[in-house]
């Protein structure tokens, strides 16, 4: 299997699973409506426009952009016990972004190309550059994978603690893709 129909099968896969949360939480309404607000479209009922029958971009865009509003809504305490369930422990203290490595000077001091790196934690080369440059975050899932095969927890990787912390780059949630 090329390095591009990995891509497409994961693309695939996080499609499925996309829209099976979608059906099965019973909340289309609520992210069609987030993904036309992070689109900029107005909402048009006569449409009959399904988020899960349409445009794969826009059930992704549609979750992340609900989950940010959810987010919002419960505020950061609630925003991090939700992530310690998931992921576990945040650090306890305070991190600062400035004094960590960054994810590109890990991959570097290992050896790995950014191709090898991408191929070895099973992501695209694409969501590797970007979460390098910092354009856009990864989901948590690769923030943890990436930071895993250095030995690490995301916190401890400059570019991830800037997401973490909320310190990202990305404002504009229309540039939203799946990162793998």
């Amino acid at each position: 299997m090329t390095e591009g129909e990995h891509e497409r099968a994961a693309d695939e896969d996080q499609l499925r699973r996309d829209k099976e949360f979608i059906q099965t939480r019973d909340i289309e309404a609520e992210v069609e409506a987030a993904a036309y607000n992070a689109i900029g479209a107005a909402i048009d009922p006569a449409t009959g426009w399904d988020v899960t029958e349409e445009v794969a971009d826009w059930a992704s865009i549609g979750l992340r952009r609900h989950l940010r509003d959810l987010m919002y809504h419960l505020g950061r305490d609630e925003v991090d016990r939700a992530y310690e369930i998931v992921f576990g422990s945040l650090p306890s203290g305070s991190v600062n972004p400035k004094q960590l490595p960054t994810l590109s000077k890990l991959r570097e001091s290992r050896g790995f190309s950014m191709r090898e790196f991408a191929r070895r934690t099973g992501s695209s080369t694409r969501a590797l550059q970007d979460a390098e440059s910092g354009v856009r975050a990864p989901r948590a899932e690769t923030m943890h994978k990436y930071a895993k095969a250095f030995g690490r927890h995301p916190w401890e990787v400059q570019e991830f603690a800037r997401w973490l912390l909320g310190e990202g780059k990305q404002e504009d949630e229309q540039k939203e893709e799946p990162d793998e």
